[in-house]
This record gives structure tokens, C-alpha cells and sequence, in this order.
């Protein structure tokens, strides 16, 4: 069967190397994008631009491509609380609306979620817990895409997927995440430019699935068939951020380092997962160690 896949929110880290798996794994394949801002990528057939937030363009989009596959990355970080929840709230309450008009063969529908709907709930948490308590305001707007995934996953025709991804290393990461951030103070270390390397909380523990090990979990669903089901797309282990920064001294051959701890008032927010369902659910399970992640990582950004 002829795969036509749209991915919603393309232009960003995941999207972009979604689109790679894909193109990859399904050889007869229709892929269209949807973001706010025009960019170049060779692996979509199209890329429209589109406001998610507009219904009448985006279900256009939606019945124009007539997709069996649909992939909601939308996640927008920055803002007021109240533009944070409009632009990761509203665009999925579009979509489910979109859907229900579809008389039949719905898409298959998968919701990217995040481990920062659990905030401070530090425990191992499963595909099954619900003992949410985010911290942040997008926090609280991957929380409500929860409930409104729980919600919509009650109409039978639809075929919705709601699948949490983990913290994210690999290849060409993007800035202002915390391996890259590492890497490149210690870049300035190696060239001379700097002396010490600060952080913030680098006792923190953490759990990071490569960005390849994940987008293959992604083309598992697809390939399964998987419908009204909640999977944790991670490593199912964490690690503490101090390990990282150790990982990369050495590969880097640096001696010793001095550290300077920012000033910060909030306490260290550990992360822990649980995917022994997802994994046996997929027939899947990452592959990747860290430590290659982390030598990828640095080889992208050279």
C-alpha cells in the first residue's frame, strides 16, 4: 500500500529527521509538510506553509492529500502562558475536528507528547502513569494534549497514537540544548578561547534516546498499525548530566576542567522512563549507545 505521510510542525528537529527514516524505510512514499516558515528539504514532496491555528486551511491540506498517516509535532516553547497554550493546544483541537470529518479510512494519527508533562513527578514512569505535575507552562500544554488525545481516542473511528518522546542526542542537535551546549563550551576549552565551563544543575538525571533510535520507534508505529495506544519513546534509562560532560572531556582529551555552578534557585529535575511495553509492543528498542551519540554529536558540529 502507498504510504502518503503529513507531517504537521516539519521544519524542526524531529520533523526534519523524521522525514529521513521515512523516506528510507517506505521506498513508495508521498510526504508532505506543514510549518509556519518556508525552508528546503528534499526528503517532502511538498512543504505548505499553513497557521495551524487556521481550520480552513489546514483541513485543506488535510483533505487535499487525503494522507494515511498523520504526524502532530507541533511545540512551541516561547511566550506568554496563554500563547503557549493557544499554539500547542489549539492546532490539535483542529486536527481531531478535521479528522471527524473524515467518513472513513481515518489516518492513523500520532501525537507527539513530552517528558515535561510529568515536571516534577519523579518517579519511573510508565506508558500507563497519568501522575502528572509540570512545571513549565509548555509543560501544562503537553499535559492538555494528553487529555484531549484521551478524549478523541474515545470516538471509535478515530486512529490515534499518542506517543511520549524523551530527551533527545545525536547528530546535528540543536542549540540551547544541553549536549550541544556542553560540546561547544568545551570546544572554546579546547581551542583556548575559554578557562572553565559553567552549568546550571549537572547533577540532574535524564533520560536521552538518540534522535535515530526514536525516529525509528516512530516508523514502528506506522509499520504495526498501532492505534489508541500511549508509548514512551525513550532510552528507559537516564543518566546524569555530569556523566555526559565527563564522556565528552575525555573523547575530547581535555584534563581537568574548572566548573562554575550558576546561580539557580530551583531544585534538580530528574527524569526517568519506562518503555518495556512500548518495546515489546514495537518489537523495538534503541540501539544506540551514549557515548556513540555523544561522538556523533560532536563529528556533526565540527
Amino acid at each position: 500500500m502507498k504510504k502518503k505521510i503529513l507531517i504537521l510542525g516539519c521544519s524542526g528537529y524531529v520533523g526534519q529527521n523524521l522525514s529521513f527514516h521515512f523516506r528510507n524505510e517506505f521506498p513508495n512514499l508521498t510526504l508532505w509538510g506543514v510549518c509556519r516558515k518556508s525552508f528546503f528539504n528534499s526528503n517532502f514532496d511538498k512543504i505548505k506553509l499553513c497557521d495551524l491555528k487556521e481550520k480552513k486551511r489546514l483541513e485543506k491540506i488535510v483533505f487535499d492529500l487525503n494522507p494515511n498517516v498523520i504526524i502532530y509535532l507541533v511545540s512551541v516553547k516561547k511566550g506568554s502562558m496563554q500563547e503557549i497554550l493557544i499554539n500547542n493546544n489549539l492546532p490539535l483541537i483542529n486536527l481531531f475536528q478535521i479528522l471527524m470529518k473524515i467518513k472513513k479510512n481515518s489516518p492513523q494519527c500520532i501525537i507527539v507528547g513530552s517528558a515535561s508533562e510529568f515536571g516534577k513527578n519523579e518517579k519511573k514512569n510508565n506508558e500507563f502513569n497519568e501522575q502528572f505535575i509540570p512545571i513549565s507552562d509548555y509543560g501544562i500544554a503537553k499535559t492538555l494534549n494528553y487529555k484531549l488525545f484521551k478524549l478523541f481516542s474515545l470516538k471509535k473511528k478515530l486512529k490515534l497514537v499518542y506517543s511520549r518522546f524523551y530527551n533527545f542526542i545525536g547528530p546535528n542537535m540543536p542549540t540551547k540544548t544541553f549536549p550541544r551546549d556542553c560540546y561547544e563550551k568545551l570546544l572554546l576549552i579546547k581551542k583556548k578561547k575559554s578557562n572553565y565551563i559553567s552549568f546550571y544543575n549537572i547533577k540532574e538525571y535524564l533520560d536521552f534516546i538518540d534522535i535515530r533510535d526514536a525516529c525509528l520507534g516512530i516508523v514502528q508505529i506506522i509499520k504495526k498499525n498501532i492505534k489508541n495506544k500511549v508509548l514512551n519513546i525513550s532510552y528507559g534509562k537516564s543518566v546524569q548530566l555530569r556523566e555526559i560532560f565527563k564522556i565528552m572531556k575525555t573523547q575530547m582529551h581535555l584534563d581537568k576542567i574548572k566548573i562554575k555552578k550558576i546561580k539557580n534557585n530551583s531544585n534538580p529535575i530528574n527524569s526517568f522512563s519506562s518503555n518495556k511495553y512500548t518495546k515489546k509492543l514495537l518489537n523495538w528498542k534503541p540501539k544506540i549507545k551514549i557515548e556513540d551519540s555523544i561522538n556523533d554529536l560532536r563529528s556533526s558540529i565540527k
